[in-house]
């Protein structure tokens, strides 16, 4: 006898797995507590922010999240043209004001940018990441 396994929310999984008689494995949920939920990045972009990770301090000031980012461009009449993503780490020096991005889970690749200006007004718009969002969800967020 073969089984089949099928991995679907969990909801889902109580109301029709047994009816179907199939071995249900339910998709576990990640709160979306260390990440913004994206930005614009433009006329007719977007890009969505997916955390897939636990957020975790690393020792030494930073605290790091896996995410995942999709960008989706769309044509002027609404129309999906080109939907890209990327899986990294995000980084934040939460005694500082960094924020930084890289694919080794150390953070010896990653790239760095400030959270302020340097007037010192919050990276709070579209043009610059919403940095300071990001830095503020993952510090503020409860490891």
């Amino acid at each position: 006898m073969s089984h089949r396994i099928v991995v679907c929310p969990v909801g889902l999984a109580l109301r029709i797995g047994a009816w179907l008689g199939l071995s249900v494995l339910p998709q576990p949920v990640m709160a979306q507590q260390a990440t913004i939920g994206g930005y614009g990045c433009g006329t007719g972009c977007s890009i969505s922010i997916e955390q897939l990770s636990a957020p975790s301090r690393m020792g030494n000031g930073w605290s790091k999240v896996l995410v995942k980012e999709t960008a989706r461009i769309f044509d002027m009449n609404g129309k999906l043209e080109r939907k890209t993503s990327s899986t990294f780490w995000q980084f934040a020096k939460c005694n500082g004001d960094l924020l930084g991005r890289g694919f080794k889970s150390d953070g010896s690749d990653a790239n760095t940018d400030r959270i302020y200006y340097d007037d010192g007004t919050k990276v709070l718009d579209n043009a610059g990441g919403q940095a300071y969002g990001k830095w503020e969800a993952l510090c503020g967020s409860p490891h």
